[in-house]
C-alpha cells in the first residue's frame, strides 16, 4: 500500500513535469528526465500497475495544461482539445511505463530497445494525431541538427533512451560516464543551444540580402476586405510573399487580392479556401499574384471531423513566383513528415508556405504543440517555412529549424521578417524515415530473439 502511494505521488509529479516540458512553457530539460523517477518506482510491479500509473501521469498533465501554465487564456478556448492532445501522449506513456514495469532488471541495452518501442508507439498515434516526445526539444539546435539526419524519430529515440537509461541499474555500475554524457548533452542543448523564437517588436525588419522580407498574417478575421487593412502596419515594405491563415478567404476574394498584389505596396498572397469541388470541396491553397492564380494544392491530411467535410488531396505542389518557388501545405499536413517531404521533393522549393487554423485552447497549448512540428519539418527538409495561424504561434523558421520569430497567443496583425534564402541538403530529405524502419527492425529482432530464447529454455527444462 505504501509503495502504491509513492508511485501515485511520483506519477503526479511526472505529469506536471511533462506538461512543463512541452510548449508553450518548454522547460526542455525536464523532457530528458521526467519519466525516470516513475520508471524506477514501478520497476517489477507488473504491466497493469505500471499502465495505471501512466494514466495518473496523463490525467495530471491534462489538468496542469489548463490550470498551472501561466499565459493568456483565449476566451473561446476549448479545454477538451488539451485533454485530447495529452490523452494521445498518455496512451504511449502509459504503455511504455507498463512495459517497463514488467522488467525486473533494466540495462542500457534494454533501454535502447525500449526506446525503439517508444518511437514505434509514437508512430501508431499517426492514426489520429502524432505524439512525439521530441516536441519537448523543438527549439533545441543540436537536436534539430540530429533531425536533419534521422528525422524527428532520432530525437524522440534519444529522449526515450535518456529517461530509460537514467533509470537503469547500469547507471549505478559501469555506465556512469555514459550517464554523465547524457546529462551534459541535455544541459548544454537546452541552455546554450536553445532557441524559442523572439516575439515581434516591430511589424517589419530591414532587408539583409537580395530578397525582401516574407510576411505572415495572424488573425481570425475572415475575407480579404477584413484582412487587408491589417497590412497597413507594413507601410512601404513590399514583401516577396505573404502567407495568410487557413480558410481565411473564399473564391470571391480572389479578385480583391489580385488588385492588392498588383498595387505599389502589395505582394503575392498564399491563402486557402474551400473550392467548388463536388460532392465535397477541397481545402485548397493557392498563390494569388497580380497576374493570376496558381494551380491549387489540396490539403492531404484533413483534421478530425474535417475528413467528413472535404475531399483530401493526393499530390504535392510547388508553385512559382518571382523570385521564389513556393511549396504549398496546409495546417495538419505539417504533422506528417512524409507529406512535407513529398512537397520538398516535388520541385525543390525555396520555402514552404503553411496556412494554419488550429482549434483555440487554454493558454494556446494545442496551437503551440502543433507549431512545434514546424521547426522539425524545416530542419528535416533544409527548407524555410512560414506558418500563418489564426490566434497563436505563427512562425518564421529558417532552413536549419531555427525559429526567427513567433507570434504569441492573441497577437493580431501582419509581420514581415527576413528569413534565410539558403536551402540546405539533408540526409532525411533523401532517405526519409530510415531511422524509424531501423528501430522497427531492432525491436522486431529483439522480440523474435526473446521468444526463441524462451522456447529453447522450455525445451531444456523438458
Amino acid at each position: 500500500m505504501k509503495r502504491a502511494a509513492v508511485i501515485i505521488v511520483i506519477a503526479v509529479i511526472a505529469g506536471i513535469a511533462f506538461t512543463l516540458s512541452m510548449p508553450p512553457r518548454a522547460f526542455a530539460l525536464l523532457g530528458w528526465v521526467f519519466l525516470t523517477p516513475l520508471f524506477i518506482a514501478t520497476r517489477g510491479v507488473g504491466f497493469l500497475r505500471g499502465f495505471l500509473s501512466g494514466l495518473v501521469l496523463t490525467i495530471t498533465a491534462a489538468i496542469a495544461s489548463t490550470t498551472l501554465i501561466s499565459g493568456p487564456n483565449l476566451i473561446q478556448g476549448d479545454v477538451s482539445w488539451n485533454y485530447l492532445g495529452i490523452g494521445l501522449y498518455g496512451i504511449v506513456l502509459s504503455l511504455m511505463v507498463g512495459i517497463t514495469a514488467e522488467i525486473k532488471e533494466l540495462t542500457f541495452s534494454k533501454s535502447a530497445i525500449l526506446a525503439c518501442a517508444g518511437i514505434v508507439l509514437e508512430c501508431l498515434t499517426f492514426i489520429k494525431l502524432p505524439a512525439h516526445l521530441a516536441l519537448t526539444q523543438y527549439g533545441n539546435a543540436p537536436m534539430l541538427a540530429l533531425a536533419s539526419v534521422t528525422g524527428i524519430w532520432g530525437v524522440s529515440w534519444l529522449v526515450w533512451f535518456s529517461n530509460l537509461a537514467l533509470a537503469s541499474q547500469s547507471t549505478q555500475k559501469q555506465f556512469r560516464p555514459a550517464v554523465a554524457g547524457i546529462a551534459i548533452l541535455a544541459v548544454l542543448s537546452t541552455t546554450l543551444g536553445w532557441n524559442q523564437g523572439a516575439k515581434p517588436k516591430d511589424s517589419v525588419v530591414a532587408t539583409t540580402n537580395k530578397l525582401n522580407p516574407v510576411a505572415a498574417l495572424q488573425t481570425d478575421n475572415f475575407g480579404a476586405n477584413e484582412i487587408l487593412p491589417l497590412y497597413e502596419s507594413l507601410g512601404s515594405t513590399r514583401p516577396t510573399l505573404s502567407v495568410w491563415p487557413e480558410l481565411s478567404i473564399t473564391e470571391m476574394d480572389i479578385s480583391v487580392i489580385q488588385e492588392y498584389a498588383a498595387s505599389k505596396n502589395g505582394s503575392p498572397v498564399v491563402a486557402s479556401m474551400h473550392d467548388g469541388h463536388s460532392p465535397k470541396p477541397h481545402n485548397a491553397a493557392v498563390l494569388i499574384s497580380g497576374t493570376g492564380v496558381s494551380d491549387a494544392y489540396f490539403k492531404r491530411k484533413p483534421f478530425g471531423s474535417e475528413i467528413n467535410e472535404v475531399t483530401a488531396g493526393t499530390r504535392p505542389l510547388v508553385v512559382k513566383t518571382i523570385p521564389l518557388s513556393v511549396g504549398l501545405n496546409i495546417c495538419f499536413d505539417s504533422c506528417y513528415p512524409g507529406v512535407m517531404r513529398d512537397t520538398a521533393n516535388a520541385g525543390d522549393p525555396d520555402l514552404i508556405a503553411l496556412p494554419t487554423l488550429d482549434p483555440a485552447s487554454p493558454n494556446g497549448f494545442i496551437q503551440s504543440a502543433h507549431a512545434a512540428f514546424t521547426s522539425f519539418r524545416a530542419a528535416e527538409l533544409g527548407i524555410p517555412i512560414v506558418r500563418a495561424e489564426t490566434t497563436a504561434w505563427s512562425m518564421f523558421v529558417n532552413a536549419d529549424g531555427k525559429i526567427v520569430e513567433t507570434l504569441p497567443v492573441g497577437y493580431e496583425g501582419a509581420v514581415a521578417r527576413q528569413i534565410s534564402d539558403a536551402k540546405k541538403w539533408t540526409l532525411y530529405r533523401q532517405w526519409g524515415d530510415w531511422f524509424l524502419w531501423l528501430s522497427i527492425g531492432v525491436l522486431g529482432s529483439s522480440i523474435v530473439n526473446g521468444w526463441a530464447g524462451q522456447r529453447a529454455a522450455k525445451r531444456g527444462r523438458a
